[in-house]
């Protein structure tokens, strides 16, 4: 098999912008502090940097989580910043719910997925939720399952290094097996199908391209832009920005030594690209000035990700108790935590000091948790 590595004319119709947007490129794949002891950036620095670049929006795609999207909603909401709520997930091979160790990614491959609306940003949420209670092996995993029941409003980026493209093209890189292609066409048809457009004709699927000090990336870089030609599919860029400035590269690479149980004298251990921080527009616009549809699909996408979530909601899950009803029921034996012995709880709260309420409610949840073992908690009222 022929290939031409001189590909930068993607069809027009695989386009997103309908305007100008050559020098509005938005971060899409981004890590805050909450990509625990692997992202550098601060949530109120980042923003103050995006708005002295001139962004008007910006995402955060933490690995395997969404720990820190009310946070930054918030304050990027009060900043003047749009939010772009989002995850960087992990994607198992094949079923999520397996423990079994293949030796190929066994804690998934990477995958951006984007909030596109707020049925998009419920199904983050799903997501999210499911890959820890059911998917969790080294990392909580999705997988094509949840992936194609969960996929509505939702816009998906593949093709950096972590990516199940990028693992068959490197193959195909190192050993010009034309199945490794194929596996690379095939991954990228079923995710195209999986995040099929919109209802306005917008694609939700996007090739990913990088470029920074990494090699592996360089060298598959031409593959994916010859992949998206040949499936039509449309691209974007981004830098997977890990920390706020060149000068944060230390400061994470120490962040990552901890992460990894390493020495920063050891020479051996893996170290991350100096390139991967925030970068303005105009550097990203330097990067891809021969592919200007990736800078161009970059804010199209942003301008597309509108989440709006209810701050004066009480998101909390509600726990229905269920039990006797009113007509003279009584509780089992083992259950009698009764009106009486509520009311004792409150009275003697209402008694005491603040330090004695502190210690008596740390009692009275140690007795509600003690119940919970043995499935009893007898007359705890009367003994608290």
């Amino acid at each position: 098999m022929g290939f031409s590595f001189a590909i930068i004319d993607i069809r027009k119709d695989a386009l997103l912008s309908t305007k100008n947007d050559k020098n509005s490129f938005i971060h899409l794949h981004l890590h805050s502090e909450y990509s625990l002891l692997d992202g550098g950036n601060k949530i109120d620095a980042l923003l103050k940097r995006v708005k002295e670049f001139g962004m008007d929006s910006v995402a955060v795609t933490d690995h395997g989580n969404l720990y820190g999207a009310f946070e930054f909603y918030i304050k990027a909401k009060a900043a003047g910043v749009k939010p772009i709520l989002g995850i960087e997930a992990y994607v198992a091979i094949g079923d999520r719910k397996e423990r079994i160790p293949t030796g190929i990614r066994d804690g998934g491959f990477h995958l951006v997925l984007l909030a596109e609306n707020n049925t998009g940003w419920k199904n983050l949420v799903k997501l999210s939720s499911d890959s820890f209670a059911n998917g969790f092996y080294y990392k909580p995993r999705m997988d094509h399952e949840t992936l194609e029941n969960l996929s509505s409003g939702i816009i998906a980026i593949n093709g950096h290094l972590g990516s199940s493209i990028a693992y068959h093209l490197c193959r195909f890189a190192d050993g010009g097996n034309e199945e490794d292609w194929n596996n690379a066409v095939e991954e990228a048809k079923w995710h195209a199908n999986t995040f099929s457009k919109n209802k306005n004709g917008e694609p939700r699927f996007f090739i990913e391209l990088q470029r920074h000090d990494v090699q592996e990336q360089i060298t598959i870089n031409p593959y994916l832009i010859k992949l998206a030609k040949e499936l039509d599919l449309p691209l974007v860029c981004d830098n997977d920005a890990h920390y706020l400035g060149k000068e944060d590269w230390d400061a994470h690479d120490t962040l990552c030594c901890i992460s990894m149980q390493k020495l920063k004298s050891d020479s051996e251990r893996f170290l991350y690209s100096k390139d991967l921080y925030v970068k303005s527009q105009e550097e990203m616009g330097a990067l891809f000035e021969d592919v200007p549809e990736a800078i161009e699909n970059s804010a199209a996408i942003a301008r597309r990700c509108n989440v709006s979530l209810d701050l004066d909601k009480n998101h909390a899950p509600v726990v229905r108790v269920t039990g006797p009803s009113s007509r003279g029921e009584t509780l089992p034996s083992g259950l009698r935590i009764t009106v009486k012995n509520l009311r004792f709880i409150r009275t003697t709260l209402r008694s005491t000091s603040m330090f004695q309420k502190t210690s008596l409610k740390k009692i009275v949840t140690m007795r509600f948790f003690a119940f919970a073992k043995r499935g009893s908690c007898g007359d705890m009222g009367q003994r608290a």
